[in-house]
């Protein structure tokens, strides 16, 4: 397979369960979240390599 797909792919699961992470934390703690929060910390952490290495489709 190819490397580019596989990091594509790993990146969007991670971001799925990264999200997920932080929607029942935020609700668990009543959407009040400090920046120190770490599934928040995970969150911007997984967008920066999504935004580094990009998720477009291929052509």
């Amino acid at each position: 397979r190819d490397p580019v797909i596989i990091e594509r792919s790993n990146l969007v699961n991670i971001s799925k369960l990264i999200v997920k992470e932080l929607i029942e934390t935020s609700l668990k703690y009543g959407r009040m979240l400090d920046s120190d929060h770490m599934p928040l910390q995970h969150f911007f952490i997984v967008l920066e390599h999504v935004l580094r290495h990009g998720l477009r489709p291929k052509k």
